[in-house]
């Protein structure tokens, strides 16, 4: 591929890369054996480079050597976004279900699905069932013939869509975490005072 082909095609930003996209960059065995200050710590880094590059683009690693120096610079500043993670959106998706809808069994299996960034985007298929409205949005029209018209199928989601939905879920499941812990607070006050007064405490 010549490389101003490759650069019309180099995405720009989190906003134009899926999630399978995303799973090869990140599932790429990278090399990290050197440190900043040995020797050849620089071709490493090239290496990484390089192996990014075929990740996003779906290129192998041989033609990207035959680029020039000067091509190869141009190409490295073009990508220095992807050193960044994507940033999430302000606005709460609106197939995303309210504090109120959640239960404890989906804080307890998100928590089983999601224990670390990497495990929670490879399991977002399952996760988002957990948390997706089970009846229309206010914000969809009646005549939807989907109660979930309006989720994106994930497969087409891009990584600020992805990074916005966990960004929403954790919120919501602090929020659902904290109204839980509430209710027991207030549930272990009925029963001190159920005992004081020498009555039978009631577990709920």
């Amino acid at each position: 591929m010549k490389y101003k082909e490759l650069i019309k095609k180099l995405p720009t930003g989190w906003h134009q890369i899926n999630l399978q996209t995303y799973q090869r960059v990140v599932n790429q065995e990278y090399y990290f054996e050197l440190k900043e200050g040995d020797d050849e710590y620089s071709l490493q880094q090239i290496d990484n480079s390089l192996l990014t590059i075929s990740a996003l683009m779906q290129i192998d690693v041989d033609v990207l050597k035959g680029y020039s120096v000067p091509e190869y610079i141009d190409l490295i500043s073009r990508i220095q976004w992807v050193n960044e993670l994507p940033k999430p959106s302000t606005v709460k998706p609106a197939y995303i279900k309210d504090s109120i809808e959640v239960t404890l069994d989906n804080y307890l299996t998100f928590q089983a699905l999601a224990s670390d960034q990497f495990k929670a985007i490879e399991n977002i298929k399952g996760v988002m069932d957990l948390f997706i409205k089970d009846t229309p949005s206010k914000r969809s029209y009646w005549f939807f013939k989907s109660k979930h018209a309006d989720v994106p199928d994930v497969d087409s989601m891009n990584m600020i869509e992805v990074f916005t939905f966990f960004f929403f879920v954790q919120a919501l499941l602090k929020k659902s975490l904290k109204r839980i812990q509430a209710k027991l607070t207030k549930r272990l006050m009925i029963v001190r005072m159920q005992q004081r007064l020498g009555l039978k405490p009631t577990l709920l």
